[in-house]
């Protein structure tokens, strides 16, 4: 059995909590971390930029279609992540007739083949189709919908390795291969899934705007500036400028004030989630949630940015209110605006 060992390195004001080595096997399961959400490791380019595409494009993980290139290159995870193969290839071919980035069969190859470059062909040997090819693949296996479910991913790398008609114990218990390939995904997806911790907690720099009272809403040029200060503190905010001052307390970001819209483009923060559907499965508390405006049949209207908040876990929010910084329960269902996007500190 191997050992999960978590380990902890404060690098500036931010705390990286990663696994290194394995995964456990018990109760017929292999099991990694339980914390299992996000973007984050060290996916070198074009490797990092591809798998987010890809994964946007069909709903699954970036880091664990980085674990499944993992799984197909052993010599990735012996080099501790550190050693990626050349992105132009040459690509080994396997005993079975394995072929490309991502080792796929010739009839795996033509029923999820996709033109991820949109240069009108679809190459087996082209890391970018190889790509989006697993990504497809990977949907259908069940790792869609951007989840985070330990056994539905577990169950994907096995039948990705093995073969869609086996089960997950199925194919542990017949094929050795598999046995060692399913850990060695989930231990590499769990070190992509790199979970970031500040070391002024965001939540609680949320809170402090609550506790100190007297703060009203109002919008204005100087919401971010030193007019907006007062004798306790700040007196007033709106909904970007509050979250701007938590990230700016909490050491997140060097931007000298945030709008909704500017928010989305800041280069400290990336977007992990464009939906609500989404949102519920990968966001982490102090995560931003950006909301749009809906048309009057209520409808979302296309790429419009009209509320910023902080997401506080059990779908509740830290947001600016008429009356105040609050917190409430307004994170999914409950809130009357679509979600646009949730960010997260990079």
């Amino acid at each position: 059995m191997t050992k999960i060992f978590l380990i902890a390195a404060a690098i500036g004001a931010t705390l990286l909590l990663f696994v290194a080595g394995g995964s456990t096997y018990e109760g017929g399961k292999f099991r990694s971390s339980d914390q299992l959400t996000g973007l984050g490791g060290s996916i070198p380019e074009p490797y990092n930029t591809i798998f987010k595409e890809a994964g946007s494009k069909f709903g699954v993980q970036p880091a664990f279609i980085a674990g499944i290139f993992v799984g197909e290159h052993r010599s990735i995870a012996d080099s501790g992540y550190k050693k990626w193969p050349n992105p132009d290839g040459p690509w080994a071919n396997s005993e079975k007739g394995a072929n490309g980035p991502f080792q796929f069969l010739e009839s795996t190859w033509n029923s999820y083949k996709y033109d991820g470059d949109g240069d009108g062909d679809t190459d087996i040997m082209d890391l970018r189709d190889s790509a989006f090819g697993a990504a497809n693949y990977l949907k259908a296996l069940g790792a869609g919908n951007l989840t985070n479910n330990i056994s539905k991913l577990e169950n994907a790398a096995s039948k990705y390795n093995s073969g869609h008609s086996w089960s997950f114990i199925q194919s542990i218990s017949t094929h050795q291969e598999t046995k060692e390939y399913v850990p060695r995904v989930m231990a590499a997806y769990t070190y992509f899934s790199t979970i970031t911790v500040t070391n002024n907690n965001v939540l609680a720099n949320a809170q402090n705007y609550i506790d100190q009272g007297g703060i009203s809403y109002s919008q204005g040029n100087q919401r971010c500036g030193p007019a907006t200060l007062g004798p306790k503190g700040v007196t007033y905010l709106d909904c970007s400028s509050y979250v701007w001052r938590v990230y700016k307390d909490s050491g997140l970001t060097k931007s000298p004030c945030w709008t909704t819209v500017s928010i989305v483009s800041d280069p400290s923060l990336v977007r992990v989630a464009s939906t609500a559907g989404s949102g519920i499965n990968v966001a982490q508390p102090g995560d931003i949630i950006i909301y749009g405006n809906r048309l009057p049949n209520g409808d979302f209207k296309k790429d419009s940015k009209s509320h910023a908040a902080i997401f506080a876990g059990n779908g509740k929010l830290y947001e600016m209110r008429s009356s105040g910084p609050k917190l409430t329960n307004r994170a999914w269902e409950n809130h009357n605006a679509p979600v646009y996007g949730v960010y997260r500190a990079k």
